[in-house]
């Protein structure tokens, strides 16, 4: 009998446990940098590949911003080197985005390469401003190719990827522009920095199916 009141009392305390709260925000040092390779999959009337590489680094942190400039490098198109026309002029494009723990964009332009988005944000996560639990939900504004969008996420694991501790988010926008999604983007976020280790997502525009990747080398 004392066993099995044992037994039922441990269950009970695993079950009745509060869940785990994370506090997702940017903990990075100046100076630091994370480097990525995006990969852009586009299939249609023809099929193409595209890769990219690029370096984020913290500039500057000062009163609670981050100031984050992303630079790009490399570039392939079908496993093969760029022609360096085009090659070059990515070189050119410098992002800077200003940000608050939360990972909100406060300042965001783009320099180098006219016509470009303003931002990056498209790759980044906008975090709760409270605690979270695995099934917690949130909303936030981001922008992507200069339009503001309204997108929910959705806290789903706390795992190691790639050896680190990172949050797997989903991310739901409202509308894409010029596409549409075909699931969530899913997001792993360095719960260390909340810099992102990777993202994927896929869906569908006039010119046919596509699927981006992003990376940490």
């Amino acid at each position: 009998m004392k066993k099995a009141l044992l037994a039922i009392s441990l269950v009970a305390s695993v079950v009745l446990a509060p869940a785990q709260q994370y506090q997702l925000k940017i903990n990075a040092k100046a100076g630091q940098s994370f480097k990525y390779v995006m990969d852009i999959l586009s299939s249609g009337p023809q099929t193409s590949k595209i890769g990219m590489q690029m370096n984020m680094k913290v500039t500057k942190v000062e009163k609670g911003q981050f100031t984050v400039t992303t630079t790009m490098g490399g570039m392939t198109m079908n496993g093969q080197p760029a022609p360096a026309s085009i090659s070059d002029q990515l070189k050119q494009m410098v992002m800077i985005n200003v940000m608050d723990a939360h990972g909100k964009v406060l300042k965001s332009e783009t320099k180098g390469l006219p016509g470009m988005p303003t931002s990056n944000q498209g790759t980044s996560v906008p975090f709760p401003v409270k605690a979270v639990r695995i099934g917690d939900k949130w909303s936030g504004e981001t922008t992507v190719q200069g339009k503001k969008i309204v997108t929910s996420y959705k806290l789903i694991a706390v795992k190691t990827v790639s050896g680190m501790q990172a949050a797997v988010i989903h991310a739901s926008p409202q509308q894409m522009p010029q596409m549409s999604a075909d699931g969530p983007i899913v997001f792993s976020i360095e719960l260390a920095t909340g810099f992102p280790i990777s993202m994927s997502m896929s869906g569908k525009s006039a010119r046919g199916a596509m699927k981006m990747t992003l990376r940490r080398l």
